[in-house]
């Protein structure tokens, strides 16, 4: 957070660690039992994402990770025969799931074409950021987050792995909590006028 691209001067206000604090009416056997099943099915895929978030790493490298830690979720529970693309996984777990669906904004969902291709602006450069951080394919390079847009992106994509989290295991969260951190990363976005665009 004090990287000078990622702020430009400007406070990087917007905090959401308190966010669904596990509370003792919350926990119990039965979501103790999942989760440890959960860390069964997915190896060390948790605590990979703990270490991450927790990292004095650049932020791309933590959106990168984050970003394959939500793949990796995604075909250990839900596709195991690994059949699905990348971005179809994405499409999935942003514009389907139940507890995620209301991550991106309109704008996230802007539809773009890309070589004859429709594309939702926000999954596309989430694409691309994990192609060339993971396959350092340069190709990439030009269409993924930047600049301001990276503390954008950061903050939605830890709430979608955590949302992921909290639908295996069947615990629900504060609503009106939610919508106020998504209104908080939204104003950001309108706030520092901060474009998704491609070239």
């Amino acid at each position: 957070s004090i990287v000078d691209k990622y702020s430009y001067g400007v406070k990087n206000s917007v905090s959401f660690s308190n966010f669904v604090m596990v509370d003792k009416d919350s926990l119990n056997k039965d979501i103790i039992k999942k989760f440890i099943l959960f860390e069964k099915e997915t190896s060390l895929l948790n605590g990979i994402y703990l270490t991450i978030i927790n990292s004095d790493i650049y932020r791309e490298i933590k959106i990168n990770m984050i970003l394959q830690c939500i793949e990796g979720f995604y075909r250990c529970i839900y596709d195991k025969k690994k059949k699905l693309t990348y971005k179809e996984i994405l499409e999935n777990v942003f514009l389907k799931n139940q507890y995620c669906k209301n991550i991106l904004s309109n704008l996230d969902k802007r539809i773009i074409c890309i070589n004859g291709k429709k594309e939702y602006i926000f999954l596309y450069k989430a694409k691309n950021h994990r192609n060339y951080y993971s396959h350092l394919n340069i190709n990439e390079r030009k269409n993924m987050f930047e600049k301001m847009q990276i503390n954008y992106a950061y903050w939605k994509i830890i709430l979608a792995y955590r949302l992921l989290l909290l639908e295996y295991l069947n615990v629900k969260y504060d609503e009106d909590l939610l919508n106020e951190i998504i209104r908080d990363i939204n104003e950001y976005k309108k706030h520092h006028k901060i474009r998704m665009s491609v070239q």
